[in-house]
């Protein structure tokens, strides 16, 4: 820039000019809410001459990212500061583009709409897209579902839809939730699922065999189905099924019958397929082929006849079962068992097999055996005793021990003859269970004391083996006579973990015998008494201990009530039961199984301490069981019953007020104080809301509680009927945060106060859903019409304002009464914005008419942070920051959200704190926006000091800017230079800056400035005749008397200037007279000469000159052909005298006509121009010349005015002849 400045100054303009294009020539964009507009445009050089300047923005809001460029193709980056514009806002202004000898500029226009909401499939502008797209890809519909597009997109839709969309959004992010937006938005058809077949069976299966079932779904959508099976025979090959499986609409799953995991019979399983809502079952049955059922059912037989043979001995052991009926079921299950085992492994006697229903047959002698599974019959024969002797070592040690016992000592003694010839090992278990049976089949003591000895012996070397100590029992002497001891040997093994049944009945026999052994409830003692227990052998004396063995009890165990209930169930002992109910209560074990025994104790009048307290605690608050009389006459006097079992009681009594009216009368005022207390802790619960109804039906007083149960009007009862759902959760358009709420056994409270609402409940895995169906929702209070006043203060409250606000009209206008509930509504932090800005108009014109904006503005003022404000809404609440001197909150908010609307006056007053408060240091937005205002006539001193130290930028701007300086005496001269400059750089020739140029000069001015100003002017005023100011012709006139040496424009500009001013002084004349005679002498002609003073134009012989004057491009050869008429046309070259300047002189005289033509680079070149030139059409009076005397000749010929034309001519022949006798004296 300084170096086109110098040139100027130097009367230099040949640099070559750069032909400018910008491109768009115009900037219309349409961006979105809430986003910055990011563009460009190009500055180009046509002709390849670089182009070097600055570009500025109009608008704050519209920042170029490169104000400065050069080069021959420029991209110029802008972006837009629109965070807070919303839809349907706009920015307009224009990017002021100045450039070496050019300035341009390119408006432009910025809009805002919503959120696009684009996919693969186009731009989604309905519900019914949307639904398209997930149809075809429900990924990117997920995608799109969760974008803020779409979220922006559904905030325009009705509240139904809208809030069913807030709902599934901040819900977890899954298919199955978007799968059930799409159905309960009434867009997609429900998806389901069925099965071809509901049940399935295989018979006579021989090896494992695969099975199917065909799925169908009924449309398109996201589906899981999970698949699970009750039965280890049905192997299932997926746990898990999805939309991908699918084949179109149908899919084929298959599943294995495994006939290693089935039993004999008929085998039954179930599939089941869930897909979140619903369950399908398909039932299988299968079968084995009859081998096979043989087969497991000889297996079972011969599993459950030992365990059979153990269980009736342990019953024998312990007494209940007799010797006679012991002995004969052991002799036959053992036969029985032995022809099984036989049978198993195929060498048994052919004769005799066991059919395909488990039945014994004989095809010889045994046509009277019929064996089966739960009964036995046969009589005995040589043949089965022959088996006896054929059993294993085990079975047959037990035969033998059960005929000693019953007395048939020679079977027995057969049995053992054979056993001491079978029995190898004389170390083993087998050994010494057969001499046990020596010892007690003989009576001589000698002999039993060997023995006897010979089995501690085998104990010793098996001491792990507790079947040898069982013998030992009978046969150490220390026993004998000390139970105790017994005992304790046999606690000593049971604690070290042999639990077995032989032991723990060994042990019961002892505690039968000697029941003062039982001293305390510990593991070894419980393990005997739960195994009597279980085998229902409790006896009168061992029961008879547990009363004091449940005082001893230190803490509460379930095992010890368990046995403790048993004893009683044995013996029905009042003592037992007051024991138990001393036990349940001392430990506070209150639940639904204690309250058994609780209500036992109150049915016998038990007198224990705090027996009504545990049995009403006990009740299961849900329970419907009518509580006992003596129990309802007890609590009908104050009491330290918690709340929730208070209100149980009530709830009962209210139950049978009808039964027991005398009684319900005793208990309202004990159940009104209660009430109150409970409502004024705003609890709820199912029972408190059967006592609320009470206390506000026709019966009572009901204004007592106006003041409390307000809050309790808008409560639903929410009835779930969904099993997996675990909390249900309600969103209403008027609040900003959803209300949750768990599910307790099927039931959620919630306070729906809105009009439009919607309900979801959640699973735990995040499922949701909105289908009215899966649940049923009731008021928990119900009102008639006398009781539906509630007290003034909840009428006021938010949620009853909320309840009537929400079912206004649309178009309501509200009452000066409603300030109040306004201002409540207001500051209140839990309400949606979006519910509120529907709200603002009618709210706004009620507190406009009331003079109180205030309350609206401090409302959005202190909202402003959390949610984006309306932009018709912006300039409230930065005239709120202003008003309460919160600038640099206001100046903050300003930048960030449109506040192109807001009054002139207030932004002034915050840009002048502003300019202080950065303490008169450059900030773009500020200066920007301050230049703004001051084009719509605000401004300040501050605001014009504060731009004239800064500002650079559009010339009409910075002229307006010195302007007001001058207005407000704001010195800015350093102003004035930088708008002369700009002009200069730019060739912008429309005005000259006269206020900028007389500014300019008032201090010592920049030489070389004020050449390049004088310089470019008066080449403007030569070339086009811009008429200038007296200041710049008195500066031009001054230049030239003070300095001789200054350029050729200046010189020829001044000239132009004298030669057509009135009047001269002497200085002038003289001045105008060295001119001309300067570039006289350079052959110079100037079509102003003909404007010079009289006396030059005779002096220097201008007088008879017309001149024909063209401005062209400089440095070009043209040429001008004349044309007259009657005579050859001439053509010669047109002389520049000055750069872009033509000019030829001719003489004519009245009445001559000459045309012409200019042309460019040859006489025969293109035209350029064509005119017509004239002589003079006048004549002067005075006749001073020979021109001014031969043009009067002409005038008068052309008048035919023969008479003058003769005097004339005869005078000027006169004075020829006399000029020509002087000249010779001369």
């Amino acid at each position: 820039m300084r170096r086109r400045i110098w040139r100027i100054s130097e009367d230099r303009f040949d640099d070559e000019i750069p032909k400018c294009d910008i491109a768009p020539s115009s900037i219309s964009i349409t961006g979105y809410q809430g986003q910055n507009i990011d563009g460009a445009f190009r500055i180009m050089s046509l002709n390849k001459v670089v182009i070097k300047g600055f570009v500025y923005s109009s608008n704050p809001y519209v920042i170029c990212d490169k104000p400065e460029f050069e080069g021959t193709d420029i991209t110029v980056p802008f972006h837009t500061m629109s965070e807070g514009f919303q839809n349907g806002d706009t920015l307009n202004g224009f990017f002021d583009i100045t450039y070496n000898m050019g300035r341009k500029k390119v408006p432009f226009n910025f809009c805002f709409e919503g959120l696009p909401v684009n996919s693969s499939e186009g731009s989604i502008k309905t519900l019914e897209d949307f639904s398209r797209l997930c149809e075809v890809d429900f990924t990117e519909g997920m995608s799109v579902f969760y974008s803020k597009g779409f979220a922006g997109f559904m905030n325009k839709q009705e509240p139904a839809l809208r809030l069913l969309y807030k709902g599934y959004y901040e819900a977890v992010h899954s298919a199955a939730n978007l799968e059930n937006f799409l159905e309960e938005a009434d867009i997609k058809e429900k998806l389901d699922f069925e099965l071809d077949k509901n049940e399935i069976s295989f018979y006579e299966i021989e090896a494992d065999q695969k099975a199917s079932v065909n799925i169908k779904r009924t449309t398109w959508g996201r589906l899981l189905i999970t698949i699970k099976c009750d039965a280890p025979f049905v192997e299932i090959t997926k746990a898990a099924v999805n939309e991908g499986d699918f084949l179109g609409r149908e899919y084929g799953y298959d599943f294995f019958i495994r006939k290693d995991k089935m039993h004999a019979g008929k085998n039954y399983g179930c599939i089941s397929f869930y897909d979140g809502s619903s369950t399908k079952k398909l039932e299988v049955k299968a079968t084995l082929t009859d081998d096979s059922d043989a087969e497991r059912k000889l297996n079972l037989r011969i599993s459950n006849l030992k365990a059979e043979i153990y269980d009736e001995l342990i019953d024998f052991r312990v007494g209940k079962l007799e010797l006679h009926v012991f002995s004969k079921k052991l002799y036959d299950n053992l036969i029985i068992l032995y022809k099984a085992e036989e049978s198993r492994k195929k060498t048994f006697d052919p004769a005799v097999y066991f059919d395909n229903e488990g039945k014994i047959h004989d095809r010889s002698d045994f046509e009277n055996l019929d064996f089966k599974f739960g009964e036995f019959k046969t009589e005995k024969s040589d043949e089965e005793e022959y088996l006896a002797y054929r059993l294993p070592i085990f079975h047959r040690l037990l035969l033998c021990h059960s005929r000693i016992l019953s007395k048939d000592r020679q079977k027995a003694l057969w049995l053992i003859r054979d056993l001491k010839e079978d029995i190898i090992n004389h170390n083993s278990f087998e050994w010494a269970y057969l001499l046990y049976l020596c010892i007690i089949i003989d009576s001589d003591e000698q002999y039993q004391g060997k023995l006897t000895d010979e089995i501690e012996k085998i104990f010793r070397m098996n001491p792990e083996d507790y079947r040898i100590f069982v013998f030992l029992l009978y046969l150490r002497n220390e026993y004998v006579n000390d139970p105790a001891r017994k005992l304790k040997d046999i606690k000593q093994w049971i604690v070290s973990g042999y639990n077995c049944p032989i032991l723990l009945a060994e042990a019961y026999s002892i505690f039968r015998s000697n029941p003062y052994l039982i001293q305390k409830m510990d593991s070894f003692t419980m393990a005997v008494l739960n195994f009597a227990r279980k085998r229902d052998i409790l006896t009168k004396d061992v029961t008879g201990q547990i009363p004091e063995l449940l005082r001893s009890e230190e803490e509460f165990k379930t095992s010890v009530l368990t046995i403790s209930e048993a004893g009683y169930n044995a013996v029905h002992s009042n003592e037992i039961l007051l024991a138990i109910i001393e036990y349940l209560i001392r430990y506070e074990h209150f639940d639904k199984e204690a309250s058994i025994w609780y209500r036992a104790g109150v049915d016998k009048e038990l007198n224990v301490n705090g027996l009504y307290e545990a049995y009403l605690n006990s009740l299961p608050l849900d329970s419907v069981t009518d509580i006992p009389e003596q129990v309802l006459i007890y609590f009908r006097y104050p009491n330290n019953l918690q709340e929730d079992r208070k209100a149980y009681l009530f709830v009962n009594m209210i139950s049978m007020k009808w039964k027991k009216p005398r009684l319900y009368n005793e208990y309202v005022p004990s159940m009104e104080e209660f009430a109150l207390s409970q409502l004024q802790r705003e609890r709820i619960n199912e029972n408190l809301t059967v006592i609320y109804q009470e206390v506000i039906s026709k019966n009572h007083n009901y204004h007592d509680f106006a003041e409390l149960i307000g809050p309790f009007m808008y409560i639903q009862r929410v009835a779930v009927l969904r099993p997996e759902a675990r909390q249900v959760v309600l969103y209403q358009n008027c609040y900003r945060k959803p209300v949750v709420s768990p599910i307790i056994k099927g039931i959620a409270y919630l306070p729906v106060v809105d009009k439009d609402y919607r309900i979801f409940l959640v699973d735990a895995d995040g499922t949701m859903t909105a289908d009215e169906s899966c649940y049923a929702m009731d008021p928990i209070l119900h009102f008639s019409d006398s009781e539906c006043e509630v007290s003034e203060k909840f009428k006021h409250s938010v949620p009853s304002l909320l309840h009537e606000l929400t079912r206004k009209e649309k178009n309501y206008i509200y009452s000066e009464d409603e300030i109040p509930f306004i201002e409540s509504i207001l500051s209140n932090n839990d309400l949606d914005s979006a519910f509120l800005k529907g709200l603002y108009s009618g709210i706004y014109e009620l507190l406009k008419r009331n003079g109180r904006e205030d309350i609206l503005a401090s409302f959005f003022w202190n909202k402003r942070e959390e949610f984006m404000i309306p932009s018709d809404i912006v300039p409230i609440v930065v005239s709120y920051g202003v008003r309460t001197e919160h600038f640099e909150e206001a100046y903050d908010y300003l930048i960030h959200n449109n506040g192109q609307n807001i009054g002139k006056g207030l932004l002034l007053n915050l840009f002048n704190y502003m300019i202080v408060k950065f303490e008169f240091n450059s900030n773009d937005f500020l200066l920007t926006s301050c230049a703004k205002l001051m084009m719509e006539n605000f401004s300040s001193q501050q605001t014009i000091a504060y731009l004239g130290r800064y500002f650079t930028g559009s010339i009409e701007i910075m002229e307006k800017l010195l302007e007001n300086s001058e207005r407000e005496s704001v010195i800015n001269v350093d102003l004035a230079g930088r708008i002369l400059i700009q002009l200069l750089y730019s060739g912008d020739d429309t005005h000259f800056p006269e206020m900028a140029f007389k500014i300019f000069l008032t201090r010592k001015p920049n030489r070389m400035v004020r050449e390049a100003v004088l310089t470019f002017w008066s080449r403007e005023y030569l070339l086009k005749g811009t008429l200038l100011p007296q200041i710049f012709n008195s500066e031009l006139l001054r230049s030239y008397a003070y300095d001789d040496d200054v350029n050729e424009s200046m010189r020829i500009a001044l000239m132009r200037y004298l030669c057509g001013k009135q009047e001269l002084s002497e200085e002038e004349k003289l001045l105008l007279d060295r001119s001309i005679r300067y570039y006289m002498n350079r052959n110079m002609r100037f079509g102003f000469l003909k404007d010079a003073p009289s006396g030059l134009k005779t002096k220097y012989h201008l007088y008879d000159k017309t001149y024909i004057e063209y401005n062209y491009e400089s440095g070009k050869r043209l040429y001008i052909t004349l044309k007259r008429k009657n005579a050859d046309d001439f053509t010669e070259f047109l002389p520049e005298v000055y750069p872009g300047l033509y000019t030829k002189s001719l003489i004519l005289f009245t009445g001559d006509l000459i045309d012409y033509d200019i042309r460019i680079d040859k006489k025969d070149g293109d035209i350029l121009v064509s005119g017509t030139v004239s002589g003079p059409n006048y004549f002067e009076k005075k006749k001073e010349s020979r021109y001014d005397r031969l043009n009067h000749m002409c005038y008068d010929g052309m008048l035919s005015e023969w008479n003058d034309l003769e005097n004339t001519v005869k005078e000027y022949g006169k004075l020829d002849i006399m000029t020509k006798e002087l000249l010779g004296i001369l």
